[in-house]
């Protein structure tokens, strides 16, 4: 009896026969059918002694098996953990999706230094790159009248964008868009 529980297969969407190193493959070509491509875990109930002792829905055995076709390789969690960085940098350099880190909104101080350290940093005056920007729209339009209606448009839009403080240090943004009113 198997200590394996299958875990993924490609059986809706198996893979596309191998052609050789000289082809370059194309989703018009042939597809291999089968259990060409299969994951498989050691559940947590199975033990060394063979007892059925364990919870059910426990945490698995740090062992996957990959199959491929009628091959097999087991990997531990280190070989898994490398096989998924190299599959996660692939899907990113070929435009597949990862989790991205998205910027904290205006205001959040998240990244912010903890004031013990800010207070040993001599921080420049602050205007963030939206309003910086702007004010570089904004004195092109008095150079090119032709696209000065857009420019102005483009300098408002963008001081509209300014996160207000650095989100580093906190300091607000100078800018003489926001008035005297903070």
């Amino acid at each position: 009896m198997s200590i394996w529980a299958s875990s993924f297969d490609l059986e809706d969407n198996p893979p596309y026969a191998y052609q050789g190193s000289h082809v370059l493959p194309d989703h018009d070509d042939r597809r291999d059918s089968g259990e060409a491509l299969q994951l498989a875990e050691v559940p947590s109930h199975i033990t060394r002694d063979g007892r059925d002792d364990q919870p059910e829905d426990g945490t698995p055995w740090p062992w996957l098996r990959l199959s491929l076709y009628a091959e097999d390789a087991v990997l531990d969690r280190p070989a898994v953990e490398s096989f998924h960085r190299a599959v996660g940098l692939w899907l990113e350099r070929t435009g597949g999706t990862r989790p991205e880190w998205a910027p904290p909104p205006p205001g959040d101080t998240r990244e912010q230094l903890p004031e013990r350290l800010l207070s040993l940093v001599d921080a420049p005056a602050y205007t963030s790159t939206a309003c910086e920007t702007a004010r570089e729209c904004e004195r092109a339009a008095d150079g090119h009248a032709e696209h000065g209606v857009e420019l102005r448009q483009a300098a408002e839009r963008l001081h509209g964008r300014c996160r207000i403080n650095n989100k580093f240090t906190g300091a607000l943004c100078g800018c003489a868009c926001h008035g005297e009113a903070r």
